[in-house]
């Protein structure tokens, strides 16, 4: 039986999703990120449930406050409260975490010639502006795919822009963040909502699970989009496989 493990801030939200996965068997562990003991008690609960690692899909983002970088309150950060910052929680959340957990994760992964797999954004290679945060983050993100791939020649790493998905970044980018944004940025938004371009989150989903089970050594440290060829073929293997 496949095994899953659910991490998230909200432990509600996270046995609603359990409830859904009637065909695997799953743990919740619900973690702030921004704690700083989160990365490895999620790795801890997981070998001491499982006992292996064969895969971690790092999905969790922010898109922090938009506004340009001149343009946020930085001279007030303090030791005592830096970690209350927007700027804190966008790298621990978009990045440090991703470390952490892949850290604590690698002695296992190499065990099980594991993956994992980075949601990336097209944000790391187009800067927009307000999105400083972001943008950096994801840039990071891409990178370390790049070096662990070198440094871990027995896990395969992989980073994916999935495009414009329909999600609560999506929600938060149409509602919250136009004061920080320009117009014409924001718009693309708007009209991605309007004209209904956002792609599903389960169909998304779909080719993502298709990586994990299907993805060759050769993957390994590649910045991939969802539409590229070969991930395409790697989806329509997992469907006649499925069927």
């Amino acid at each position: 039986m496949t095994h899953v493990v659910l991490t998230a801030r909200s432990e509600n939200a996270l046995h609603s999703l359990q409830n859904e996965l009637t065909t695997v068997q799953s743990k919740v562990i619900a973690a702030d990120l921004c704690s700083p003991e989160a990365p490895q008690t999620i790795i801890d609960e997981t070998i001491k449930t499982f006992g292996q690692i064969d895969c971690i899909i790092h999905n969790a983002g922010t898109l922090g406050e938009a506004k340009p970088l001149a343009d946020h309150t930085l001279n007030d950060i303090t030791v005592e409260n830096y970690q209350q910052s927007d700027l804190f929680k966008s790298f621990q959340i978009n990045l440090l975490s991703v470390m952490q957990i892949t850290h604590f994760a690698l002695p296992h992964l190499r065990k099980t010639n594991g993956k994992v797999i980075f949601i990336s954004s097209g944000a790391a290679v187009k800067p927009t502006y307000g999105w400083s945060s972001y943008c950096v983050t994801k840039a990071g993100l891409n990178q370390l795919n790049t070096v662990l791939a070198v440094e871990e020649k027995d896990v395969t790493f992989i980073s994916v822009r999935p495009g414009v998905v329909d999600t609560e970044t999506q929600n938060e980018i149409r509602n919250n963040a136009k004061q920080g944004m320009k117009e014409e940025d924001h718009n693309k938004f708007i009209k991605f909502h309007e004209k209904g371009e956002l792609k599903s989150p389960d169909n998304v989903a779909e080719r993502i699970v298709a990586l994990t089970l299907h993805a060759t050594k050769e993957f390994s440290g590649r910045f991939v989009s969802l539409e590229d060829e070969d991930v395409e073929s790697l989806y329509k293997k997992h469907l006649s496989i499925s069927s």
